[in-house]
């Protein structure tokens, strides 16, 4: 079951580290935001309450702040195909962040 603009810590984290290489900052620093303040509330019996690696987030952003991460994880999956046209273990990973943040609807439409 996909659950709505809900992803995993280490989604998020991957997505800010990837924005601050590309100098995204701004955006990254809206990743960085979500992971401080839109921390979903774990179930009672959890047993890893403290484990980030199970913390899931609320992802609150406009449709050309998803486009821009979608573009960057597709960017990414095209420059590690190998030089035969292959899919690569890192072309793959990548294509899989596209596919996730592609499933992410926007909070608020493009502004103009």
């Amino acid at each position: 079951m996909i659950e709505e603009n809900i992803l995993y810590h280490q989604t998020l984290i991957t997505t800010y580290n990837e924005l601050i290489k590309v100098g995204h900052l701004e955006l990254a620093e809206k990743i960085q935001s979500i992971l401080q303040t839109n921390e979903l509330p774990k179930p009672i019996k959890h047993n890893k309450k403290d484990d980030e690696a199970t913390s899931k987030y609320l992802v609150e952003l406009r449709e050309e702040e998803i486009e821009i991460i979608q573009n960057l994880f597709l960017n990414l999956e095209v420059a590690n195909v190998s030089m035969q046209g292959h899919t690569t273990p890192l072309a793959s990973f990548y294509a899989d962040y596209a596919d996730i943040w592609r499933n992410v609807t926007p909070h608020l439409k493009k502004t103009n």
